[in-house]
């Protein structure tokens, strides 16, 4: 690299010697300093996480118990639109536009 490259080119050995021991210290206090704050990070995400468990989640009484059988239809906006071709959903449409390639993609996996 261009940086390297420009430490080799320095002709005083003992001023080579002590930027590459300068820069070698500051690498280690940065890989330690970003492992400190990983571990930061972890237990702030692990304390929000138990708070957010203590928050209740609760449906409504009316909500019927059991599967999709058991669904309500409480009220309907407007009228359900008529196509003049068949509905595709979103992996559909991505496959005919080409737009995903899960062979490939499974093969890779």
């Amino acid at each position: 690299s261009e940086y390297m490259q420009s430490i080799y080119e320095i002709s005083n050995e003992n001023k080579r010697k002590k930027i590459f021991e300068r820069h070698t210290k500051l690498g280690k206090e940065y890989k330690r300093e970003e492992y400190e704050e990983a571990e930061l990070m972890k237990n702030v995400e692990n304390e929000l996480m138990i708070e957010a468990f203590r928050l209740p989640n609760l449906t409504h009484p009316d909500t019927p118990v059991g599967g999709i059988e058991k669904a309500i239809i409480k009220e309907t906006v407007g009228e359900k639109p008529q196509f003049d071709f068949e509905i595709r959903d979103s992996l559909q449409l991505a496959t005919n536009l080409e737009l995903t390639d899960f062979e490939n993609a499974a093969k890779i996996t």
